[in-house]
């Protein structure tokens, strides 16, 4: 048979419009004989372009490990190569039956099909006592017996079933998934003020606000509404998986799972669907749950990769920038591989304080089993713990899923996933969730307490008290399921459900010889735990979904007093600026008595500034456990190989530099999380030979086009080579930095002072986080001899005021130098802001005073933006100023340190986010300025990256590079300024704008006169120095 020469994409394309129109046909028809919901949702499906990439996905590898990869499948039982000539129609045959088929990817296929379009192989696949062989049902035939044969035999055949990949599920639940998300916000809002609605979102709330900070309300609405569709697809796919049957309402809830899994915050909606009078609610909430009930069952859950499957849904339904905001982004499956080989896990115990989506636990697992434990030993010897409820709703399911996956069966017991804020439980903070679960942690304290003081459990044996502990839970889990089987939320009454739950409790925990459940048994009737339990379900609902949160009240008090033998994790990389619970000053001075044998007093609260929460949960590991910890960090607070000069690097270095152990740290230096901040790896190793090893990983060229988070760890993808300097070299520039006296620095430039950092003013525009607050910021203001008139930013109209009220609160009106107004050579405008001269609660009081004096005159917009300003507003007290007569340096001190000349008036003040120089004359001023923008001119062109926060750094640098003003020959420096003055006044003279740093600093240097700057420090500066100032504001060049 004669066939033309087809290009392979022509080919490829030809061939997806046939399969789409074929089976488009075949769907409408069984919807018109069958009018089942399924091929309804199949039907609607096929029409939206995101769906037929994955019935029909493309160039699938046929495993993460091999380069192999065939063209295309259909559904999960047809897999097709596409060849441009008849000739290669034998060797792609012989390929498919050696290569392709053999691989645990295409296990289902039935048909592997091969053609150029114009002819086609049809081969069924056998398989018969673990050998596969190939049936030719069309040998080399034309295109319209091909399309018979589809037509009539293979496709409707074809499941329309898709192989649950992580990838394959996220697709399918983000088609149209925003819909779904403003449904469940409606429903919100329709609802928050219910009795036991209300309490539950108040709780997850409280919990997000430790994670975000503060933000809008609607934010964490819509959050909230993102969590439970999540929540109701975890759990969903998680009864598919089982096999288990049922409605859609208990399907969704987890109601019918063997095992808790759900969290009662986000099972709001299942007490709403029982016991609202809303008839809308219902019918919405049933509207939901029944399409990701079909949705679901579309994906074929049989194929077994050790894959966590929601890790990929969750970046995807949750924006970039919500997680960005915490480093909330799931850890690549082979940088957990990497970690997880560098420990024995067989028979330890592991945990995983800050767990997420459970991605080290489910490697952890695998690779136990792998080692030859006992798959039940080895799920029972894994912990994690997670702030975050669908964290730990997505985490349990992954272990379930990983366990079936290796015994096909669903495991006895829950894991040992738990929902606890972990740093709150290590740094003595307040616990989490709804009131009444509060009450418990006194007893689970008592009860730990008891169980140690009288040797019930030993101390060194974890394996003991995980045991009980899962007997503990399942009984809790229960009881709770068999008082409520048969029954609604809104049937239940208070004294029949006590006595039911004590009855099924007490005769759970009775069936086991175990001594911590014996005692738990007798504990359960001496604190009322019934009674207790039976008021949660009365005012919330949710049945059984309490044990879990009653096992991770428990547990982690319990796990407390014991030492699991290995910690794996990536913890939260959030500033510590930034983080906003409770607890936090503790934290703080935990890594402050770190710091405080290596930098003076003074210098410690600076450089903790510098740090994250990951350093103090780095700490708190290394403590904790037996065998040694693997942690992934931001390489800016922990190693960075082009620079030790970030401040959390040097609060990591005071943690690890005593540890009686191998220390070893890697610099992950490609975009391993594939969100623009680079991470780095440190294990440290009790008992191992004391020792540091500092090393660079970098990707191999053949991974760098097809890099996926989703890839496992292989021989070539990784190429490590040791870093040359020692652990204490490297550092020591830090450390030279951080103990630098500001008043010899200043002697050593001839300058009066250094100013390393502003003063920090919150609520300046409306509030952080992209609030719509107002702001201190004035946009009007005008004074009389009685009175004051001002209108804030982000507000409509004016406030006014009797002058004596300025007088009463000590209020003044300042001049802010703005880090978003500094340019090379230029701060754009001055700031008017309304400041006390005593303290935050003056202005506070003013701001409420004056509001309420003019609420007949403001919108309600304005009334709600300045009550928003007055929550959120901070400001130093009695802010210190500028010397006016002085002459300033003005500079950023985050990343580009550009810099601009000042001559501040009275009461000037210096935003935080900018240092200053201050100078007895202009001209030095004028000097230093062109110093500074020829350094940060050089770290631009020398394609380096700058450090984020640089305070003194850009001063030291200059005396690094032997730029001082004393000790440069007079001529030169007064030939600096000169430009340096010139180019100032032309650049104000040009009403110049510019956008960034970067391109005000490329615009400027067509400049002659910054031109002729670069090329007289050109001449002075050599090599080495300028290589050694730059190493200290910047990472070294990249490659």
């Amino acid at each position: 048979m004669r066939s033309r020469v087809a290009p392979h994409e022509n080919v490829r394309i030809a061939v997806v419009e046939l399969l789409k129109q074929l089976y488009r046909n075949i769907v409408q028809h069984y919807v018109r004989i069958t009018q089942r919901r399924e091929y309804h949702l199949l039907e609607t499906l096929l029409n939206t372009p995101e769906f037929l990439p994955l019935l029909m996905p493309q160039e699938i590898y046929i495993s993460d490990q091999e380069k192999e990869r065939v063209d295309m499948a259909f559904g999960g039982d047809v897999v097709f190569d596409f060849k441009g000539k008849v000739s290669e129609f034998d060797d792609a045959e012989e390929k498919a039956l050696k290569v392709y088929l053999t691989s645990p990817r295409f296990s289902q296929v039935k048909y592997y099909i091969i053609t150029n379009y114009d002819v086609w192989r049809i081969l069924e696949v056998k398989r018969q006592k673990g050998r596969i062989s190939l049936r030719r049902v069309l040998e080399d035939g034309d295109r319209l017996t091909a399309e018979r044969i589809l037509k009539t035999q293979i496709l409707p055949e074809v499941r329309p079933l898709l192989p649950a990949h992580p990838d394959i599920v996220s697709r399918l639940f983000t088609i149209d998934a925003e819909r779904l998300v403003n449904e469940l916000l409606e429903i919100y809002h329709m609802s928050v003020n219910e009795p036991r609605v209300k309490p539950l979102y108040s709780a997850y709330e409280k919990i997000m606000k430790i994670l975000y900070g503060k933000a809008e309300q609607r934010f964490y609405a819509e959050l909230f509404s993102r969590h439970t569709l999540m929540h109701v697809i975890i759990l969903a796919s998680l009864s598919r998986a089982l096999g288990i049957i049922g409605k859609p309402e208990d399907i969704c809830s987890g109601n019918l799972l063997p095992i808790d899994i759900a969290v009662p915050y986000l099972n709001w909606w299942r007490m709403l669907y029982f016991t609202s009078s809303n008839e809308n609610v219902i019918q919405k909430i049933s509207n939901i749950v029944g399409e990701v009930v079909l949705r679901v069952n579309l994906l074929d859950w049989t194929h077994g990769e050790a894959e966590d499957v929601f890790r990929m849904l969750y970046e995807l339904l949750v924006d970039e920038a919500t997680r960005k905001r915490i480093g909330e982004y799931f850890t690549p499956i082979w940088l957990a591989e990497y970690l997880v080989q560098s420990f024995d896990l067989k028979n330890k115990v592991i945990l995983d304080p800050f767990c997420g989506s459970g991605t080290f636990l489910v490697v952890a697992f695998h690779k136990k089993v792998e080692a030859g434990e006992n798959p039940d030993e080895a799920y029972e010897s894994i912990i994690g713990f997670d702030i975050n409820p669908l964290a730990v709703a997505i985490a349990r399911s992954e272990l379930v899923l990983a366990y079936l996956r290796r015994t096909q069966r669903p495991p006895k017991n829950p894991p040992h996933i738990y929902h606890t804020d972990t740093l709150a439980m290590w740094f003595g903070g307040e616990t989490v969730g709804v009131p009444e679960v509060e009450q418990f942690f006194r007893s689970a304290k008592e009860f730990a307490d008891m169980l140690v003081n009288f040797g019930v459990i030993k101390i060194e044996n974890v394996k003991q008290i995980l045991h009980s502990l899962s007997l503990i839970e399942n009984s809790i889990s229960k009881a709770l399921r068999y008082s409520f089987h048969g029954r609604h939320e809104k049937d239940l009454e208070m004294r029949y459900l006590k006595d039911l739950i004590f009855k099924h409790l007490t005769s759970e925990l009775a069936k086991f010889d175990d001594p911590s459940v014996k005692y738990f048994l007798e504990h359960t009737k001496e604190t009322n735990l019934a009674e207790r339990l039976a008021q949660l379900l009365i005012k919330y609902g949710g049945n059984s979904v309490w044990g879990l949160i009653i096992g991770s009240i428990y547990a982690p008090v319990m796990l407390s007093y014991f030492k699991p033998h290995v910690i794996l994790t990536n913890p939260p990389w959030i500033p510590t600026t930034e983080y906003q619970a409770a607890y936090a000053d503790k934290l703080r001075k935990v890594l402050a008595s770190y710091l405080k044998e290596l930098v003076p007093s003074p210098r410690v609260a600076q450089i903790v500034a510098g740090s994250d929460v990951a350093t103090a949960a780095l700490a708190k590991s290394l403590e904790l456990t037996q065998e040694g910890v693997g942690f992934v960090m931001n390489r800016e607070q922990s190693f960075y190989h082009r620079t030790s000069m970030p401040a959390g690097i040097l609060v990591t270095y005071s943690i690890l530099r005593n540890y009686p152990g191998l220390v070893k740290l890697v610099d992950v230096d490609f975009d391993a999380f594939q969100h623009g901040v680079l991470p780095a790896l440190v294990i440290a190793k009790r008992g191992a030979s004391k020792g540091q090893q500092l090393g660079i990983m970098k990707l191999s060229d053949a991974y760098r086009q097809r890099y996926s988070k989703n890839l496992h760890l292989v021989s070539d993808m990784i190429l490590y080579h040791a870093y040359q300097k020692a652990y204490d070299a490297y550092v020591l520039p830090s450390i030279s930095y951080f103990t630098q006296d500001f008043n010899i620095l200043s002697r050593e430039l001839e300058v009066d002072n250094i100013i390393p950092k502003g003063q920090y003013v919150m609520g300046l525009f409306g509030g952080e986080h992209e609030s719509t607050y107002a702001g201190i910021v004035l946009l009007e203001k005008e004074s009389t001899k009685n009175s004051f008139k001002f209108r804030l930013h982000n507000t409509s109209r004016s406030l006014e005021v009797p002058t004596t009220w300025l007088q009463k609160y000590d209020i003044n009106l300042y001049d802010l130098i703005y880090v978003g107004e500094v340019f090379p050579f230029k701060i754009r405008r001055i700031l008017k802001i309304l400041l006390s001269r005593k303290n935050q609660a003056s202005l506070r009081h003013f701001l409420m005073e004056a509001l309420n004096a003019n609420l007949d005159k403001l919108t309600s917009d304005d009334v709600s933006k300045i009550k928003g300003l007055i929550s959120e507003v901070r400001q130093p007290a009695n802010p210190a100023t500028l010397n006016e007569g002085k002459w300033y340096v003005i500079y950023r001190c985050d990343r580009a340190f550009t810099a601009a000349t000042i001559r501040p008036t009275t009461d000037t003040i210096l935003d935080s986010h900018l240092s200053a120089i201050k100078c007895s004359s202009e001209k030095v001023a004028d000097y230093y300025t062109a110093v500074l923008n020829y350094l940060a001119y050089k770290v631009i062109t020398q394609n380096r990256t700058f450090i984020h926060h640089q305070f003194a750094r850009p001063v030291l640098a200059i005396t690094i590079a032997g730029l001082s003003y004393k000790n440069i020959e007079q001529s030169f420096s007064d030939n600096i300024s000169k430009l340096s003055k010139m180019l100032k006044n032309r650049i104000k003279a040009q009403s110049l704008i510019f956008s960034n740093q970067r391109s005000a600093l490329q615009h400027i240097a067509h400049f002659s006169e910054f031109r002729q700057i670069i090329q007289l420090i050109d001449t002075k500066i050599s090599r080495d120095a300028l290589e050694e100032a730059l190493n200290l504001v910047s990472g070294s060049k990249r490659t």
